[in-house]
């Protein structure tokens, strides 16, 4: 395949950035007002597994722009705190980018963050308490910035598991917030809508909540981002859909390791 762009956008899919809408409404198209995760984030609902994504687009019953990122989540001490540790590896047509956080066991508040390009790492960040520390490397040269975090926001990268943390059988609507180093403070609402069967190639099949993902833009609109098929027993995020419907999608599901 020589054309990647859908790829790509696939593999960001899942740590979209916004910025922050201060006073803005997270009410859900469906007006129910949402619990803050913080409120019923349960991390022992996150176990240590491993396993591989393989995303693509869909459009009239063809699947092209195959690509497959690798994510990895355990549990690691980082300087004396007890962390959720996520590593992400996409690979690319030329390169490999990388990309690990840790973020504090309890509270899922971010600890630490870097990024690497192929064997450079490109940026890393320290966090305590509300501020920032953020190092970015080119040409073997570290500049350094410090910034002062609004909320409490958690890290992109560990989406996944933000949302397994929440039991929708009981919060059926959820906001929270989600940052990467170096870009703007994103905003979301999760919103239990339905039950569906999703049952892998094998046969294999998944009981799942079906969770509708809404954005809130720079003017504190809603717009609806795609859906995530959940599911029941684990809270693991089976599958993704841009879209529910007929036309052209941008899609990722699971691949079971371990």
């Amino acid at each position: 395949m020589k054309n990647y762009p859908a790829a790509i956008k696939l593999i960001i899919i899942s740590c979209w950035i916004l910025p922050v809408v201060p006073g803005s409404s997270q009410k859900p198209l469906t007006g129910i007002n949402p619990i803050q995760l913080h409120d019923v984030l349960n991390v022992s609902r996150i176990k240590n597994s491993h396993y591989k994504l393989v995303m693509y687009s869909e459009h009239k019953d063809t699947i092209r722009d195959m690509a497959i990122t690798d994510r990895h989540i355990e549990r690691q001490i980082y300087n004396s705190i007890l962390c959720l540790k996520v590593t992400e590896i996409n690979t690319m047509p030329g390169s490999t980018t990388k990309t690990i956080v840790y973020a504090d066991q309890k509270t899922l508040a971010p600890v630490y963050y870097e990024s690497w390009k192929n064997d450079t790492m490109t940026r890393k960040a320290v966090f305590r308490g509300n501020e920032m520390t953020v190092s970015d490397f080119e040409n073997d040269i570290e500049s350094k910035s410090v910034h002062t975090i609004p909320g409490k926001p958690y890290f992109s990268h560990s989406f996944s598991e933000l949302v397994q943390s929440n039991d929708f059988s009981k919060t059926k609507v959820i906001t929270f917030e989600t940052l990467t180093p170096g870009r703007p403070i994103g905003r979301f609402v999760a919103e239990r809508t339905g039950e569906k069967e999703f049952v892998m190639a094998e046969g294999k099949a998944f009981l799942c909540w079906l969770v509708k993902f809404t954005r809130i833009d720079q003017e504190g609109k809603s717009s609806i981002v795609g859906y995530r098929f959940i599911d029941k027993v684990s809270g693991q995020v089976i599958m993704y859909k841009s879209d529910l419907g007929p036309g052209k999608v941008y899609a990722y599901q699971q691949m079971f390791l371990q």
